[in-house]
């Protein structure tokens, strides 16, 4: 694999083309303004201010490139340089094998860590929003953990900067995962017991794919083989929003179409650019999956929880996948969903 580029380069005619888009934007942010006169308040997201941002954004990512989205934001790296420069912390990151890096929110010597993926249709970068999210529930979780027999348990975030499509395909960020998953395990060597993984949409589906992959090694050499030892589980996943299957054909896509922040348009961009010609299979569409795929899950995870939103595009591909996860759960643990921030924690 080649050099990865910072920043992909639009030439004069790529930056051309943002004109255009500009002008679009701006008109659509001016027609919305007046917009919800014409449009029924159910089908409206709950203020005013989110139907100005959620329409122009729309516009934006509906209408853009993945070389032009990419070339107007920063970096992974360069958000969480700025993140930590903000707030005053000092970086820590870590530099894998084949150049994966990995950056640290909390004590590197936590003992429990939450291996964390960042959305963006796997076209975007992380956003600062992830990080205060990140901080923000890592502040709360080392303020209530339990105390152990020796010390109570601290808990820091590990991100991983995967790269981003069309310059990587499927399934290298899966590899890049379960290079992080591994690395925690044997180089950090901490216990499944007191390893997490999170993401939220794309993110989601990341972690998901670590999870299928754990079960059902992927047949693509690049991807490491993820070994748990026998009888230990992880301690817990966090799906948010998790994107479970690339198409948008979902009910909830024409339903919640004025109410989501992002539409067909985006989804289908960064579903092509992502699978890259590739195949759908269970690991890049999870909805796709024999049945029977997610029995044993129970036996590498301890606890699932899964959040999604009422008003979401991705809701019903979500609400499907947490009834196919119900069915085939075996043994000990829980699943939790947590709908509009309702939790409703499901037996298993």
């Amino acid at each position: 694999m080649g050099q990865k580029p910072d920043k992909p380069s639009l030439g004069v005619f790529g930056r051309l083309g943002l004109l255009p888009l500009f002008i679009a934007v701006l008109g659509k942010a001016l027609f919305s303004i007046i917009s919800p006169l014409f449009v029924s308040r159910k089908n409206k997201p709950s203020t005013y201010y989110k139907w100005i941002v959620y329409s122009t954004f729309r516009t934006f990512s509906g209408s853009m490139t993945s070389a032009q989205e990419q070339f107007l934001s920063p970096n992974t790296d360069q958000v969480y340089l700025k993140f930590c420069n903000d707030n005053k912390i000092k970086p820590k990151s870590e530099t894998l094998d084949d150049g994966t890096k990995l950056h640290w929110i909390g004590d590197k010597e936590a003992s429990s860590v939450l291996l964390y993926f960042h959305g963006g249709g796997y076209n975007g970068p992380l956003i600062h929003a992830n990080l205060d999210f990140l901080s923000q529930h890592l502040d709360y979780l080392n303020g209530h953990s339990s105390p152990s027999s020796s010390k109570p348990r601290s808990y820091s975030a590990l991100i991983l900067s995967y790269d981003l499509a069309p310059y990587a395909r499927y399934p290298r960020q899966l590899a890049q995962a379960a290079m992080s998953l591994n690395y925690v395990l044997t180089t950090l060597g901490l216990a499944p017991s007191h390893i997490l993984l999170g993401g939220d949409s794309a993110g989601g589906h990341v972690a998901i794919d670590v999870l299928a992959h754990i079960l059902h090694p992927h047949p693509d050499r690049s991807v490491q083989e993820v070994k748990l030892p026998n009888g230990q589980r992880l301690k817990a996943a966090l799906l948010i929003s998790p994107w479970v299957e690339l198409s948008s054909h979902a009910d909830a896509y024409r339903r919640n179409a004025w109410k989501d922040i992002i539409g067909p348009p985006s989804v289908k961009r960064w579903a092509t650019q992502f699978l890259a010609g590739a195949p759908r299979d269970p690991y890049n569409a999870p909805l796709t999956a024999p049945r029977g795929w997610w029995k044993g899950l129970s036996g590498i995870v301890e606890h699932l929880c899964i959040c999604g939103s009422t008003d979401e595009v991705l809701i019903d591909d979500i609400e499907q996948f947490v009834e196919v996860l119900r069915a085939e759960w075996e043994g000990p643990g829980k699943l939790k969903v947590v709908r509009d921030w309702q939790e409703e924690v499901v037996p298993l």
